[in-house]
């Protein structure tokens, strides 16, 4: 996988220079700003926090909106802390859906827009949250990387959908998700 670096300050992100082509987008960004400037100046710690411009293609961790009431009802519902993980060729990263939902109410991770396509042809469109790994913890190290093969799904009408399928690889899990694990049992 690319380094994609540590990312920017959000304090440093906020003040970059940027040009708009449309005022729709110029008041996104200024909306979000604002919205980053508040979260930031709640708490000294998040000062140190980093993320990426919507320009930069970086690992995301990705929670669809619609999944996000359902989730935190159970969590409420059982006192049962719900974390999110995400898993890529070879990094891996988790955050609560606590800290999460408070990144996305706060607006600093606000929704995208994602099409989804079905094998059986129709596609649909949800609002989707993109949380960088900047805002989250790594899950751990890979000690054996996974095997890549290609595949495909054809669906009824003879379209063909190619995916890269991976089997196999291994993860030392990081002295701090199994601290967290093992403080729940």
């Amino acid at each position: 996988m690319p380094d994609y670096g540590k990312g920017v300050k959000l304090t440093e992100l906020m003040t970059k220079t940027r040009r708009f082509r449309k005022a729709e987008s110029k008041a996104k960004w200024e909306a979000w700003t604002r919205n980053v400037r508040r979260f930031i100046d709640a708490s000294p710690e998040r000062k140190e926090l980093q993320g990426f411009l919507e320009s930069k293609k970086v690992p995301t961790i990705i929670i669809k909106d619609e999944d996000l009431g359902p989730l935190a009802e159970w969590e409420g519902g059982f006192n049962i802390p719900i974390f999110v993980f995400h898993v890529f060729y070879d990094q891996a990263y988790y955050i609560s859906l606590r800290k999460a939902r408070t990144l996305i109410n706060e607006g600093v991770i606000p929704p995208t827009e994602q099409t989804f396509y079905a094998p059986s042809g129709p596609t649909t469109s949800k609002a989707i949250y993109k949380i960088w790994y900047t805002l989250a913890h790594p899950l751990g190290t890979m000690t054996r990387q996974p095997e890549m093969s290609a595949k495909f799904i054809q669906d009824k009408n003879g379209h063909i959908l190619p995916y890269v399928h991976f089997s196999g690889g291994e993860m030392a899990l990081s002295e701090k998700i199994l601290a967290e694990l093992r403080s729940r049992l």
